[in-house]
């Protein structure tokens, strides 16, 4: 018996069976580990950030997204990336017509189907960054599920840079 584990007794009515139980940390040091060496697997540098609400907390580059597994969760894994807006920009985007608001229209329909979660910061009135973001259950991570939601959040800030696009061409009207 590893004196270093916690065990817990099953069975008890038979005489009780002692199995280690796996502790929320060990539990989240395994994913990370495994999230790591998925990423090595397909090229992507991992850097570890120093984050105290965190577990882990690993940034890639191409796409630029953090990779976090939050110390206030128990068992997930949360992806998120933003795009800040320059202070011109901001100031643009408040003063948005009627048709200019079809910018934000056309971008929440994008990121809806798209199945990613978004924020925009402060709000839609002052603008500053969007965040998207989607959050991997430890019962479904898989490196298929894990990917894909990483493409997912990729394709989403593509819809981002794209109806940008779009309203600088419109002349931010």
């Amino acid at each position: 018996m590893d004196r270093s584990l916690k065990y817990t007794t099953v069975n008890k009515q038979k005489g009780g069976i002692l199995l280690p139980r796996t502790s929320g940390s060990r539990k989240k040091k395994e994913i990370a580990k495994k999230i790591k060496k998925w990423l090595a697997e397909e090229g992507f540098q991992a850097s570890k950030v120093q984050d105290t609400n965190t577990d882990f907390h690993f940034q890639i580059q191409n796409p630029n997204m953090s990779i976090i597994i939050d110390k206030r969760k128990i068992d997930c894994v949360t992806l998120v990336t933003y795009m800040g807006f320059p202070e011109i920009d901001q100031r643009m985007l408040s003063y948005l017509s009627k048709e200019g608001k079809k910018f934000f229209w056309n971008l929440e329909y994008a990121l809806n189907q798209l199945n990613v979660m978004y924020n925009i910061h402060p709000s839609i009135e002052k603008v500053e960054r969007i965040d998207i973001t989607k959050i991997i259950y430890f019962d479904g991570l898989t490196k298929h599920t894990f990917f894909s939601s990483l493409f997912d959040i990729q394709r989403g800030m593509h819809c981002v840079n794209i109806q940008y696009q779009w309203l600088n061409e419109q002349g931010f009207q």
